[in-house]
Parts: structure tokens; C-alpha cells; sequence
């Protein structure tokens, strides 16, 4: 069982969303390959690029005040106030941005209750995978 305890900060104005449903790390490899004077192909890693999804299966409305803020935060970042996330209790953070646009969708049969996805890329390269790979503590 893991925790994903998800935590924003920007400048003076921080946050902590609710407990999502399901979280999906995405990791880019991004590599160099070239071809040497004999015709020998060689690799080179220039780095690693971590990403991460998400998912609420119903967010409440009292729930949604924190979302909105934290959106509004991230929409305001900048390289003199970034935008941080932290999705291990507040341990590591990272500077991140939303991929796209979230969709809200209504849950079938409900008017309450809300399910959405929000995807974040983290904006700097790291060495190497991280540990554990979802960003989770053990719980």
C-alpha cells in the first residue's frame, strides 16, 4: 500500500490536494546516438524527464477550492516564483506545469461528485529513475 501525499507551493501560497484515486508516472528517456568514423553506433543518455498523472475518481465540492488554487498558482509560474510539487510528503520538490487542460466529467447518476485527471511534467532532467518509481511513501 502506498500514499501519495500531493503537495504545491509557490512563493508565500502553498496547498496539499486530496488523496487521488490512482497516480501513473511517465518517464522520457532522452538519448544521443551517433555513429562513430567506423560505422559503430554509440549512445549516450542525456538525461531522464518524470512526469506524472493523477486521477480522482469523485472530488467533492468542498475538495475543489483546493484544486482551484493550486491551478491558479501553477498558471502564475514563473523562473522568479516557480511552481512546485511535491508527491512524497513534502520531501523532494520539483518544479512542474500542467500538460493540458483537465476535463472534468460527472460521474454517472451523481450531480455531486466530480472525476478528473491532471497530468504534470516536472520541468528539470534527472540523473537517473527515481526510487521508489511512483513518488509514493509506504503506508
Amino acid at each position: 500500500m502506498w500514499t501519495h501525499v500531493i503537495m504545491w507551493r509557490r512563493s508565500t501560497n502553498s496547498g496539499t490536494l486530496p488523496y487521488p484515486t490512482l497516480v501513473t508516472p511517465a518517464y522520457k528517456r532522452q538519448e544521443n546516438v551517433f555513429k562513430t568514423a567506423a560505422g559503430s553506433r554509440r549512445r549516450k543518455v542525456r538525461g531522464i524527464w518524470a512526469g506524472v498523472q493523477f486521477t480522482y475518481e469523485a472530488i467533492e465540492p468542498a475538495e475543489l477550492a483546493g484544486l482551484d488554487a493550486m491551478l491558479a498558482e501553477e498558471l502564475l509560474d514563473s523562473d522568479s516564483t516557480p511552481f512546485e510539487m511535491s508527491l512524497d510528503n513534502g520531501v523532494t520538490w520539483r518544479r512542474a506545469h500542467l500538460v493540458k487542460d483537465i476535463a472534468p466529467k460527472a460521474l454517472a447518476g451523481k450531480n455531486i461528485a466530480l472525476g478528473l485527471a491532471l497530468e504534470f511534467d516536472f520541468t528539470e532532467r534527472l540523473a537517473g529513475y527515481l526510487s521508489p518509481l511512483h513518488l509514493g511513501t509506504g503506508a
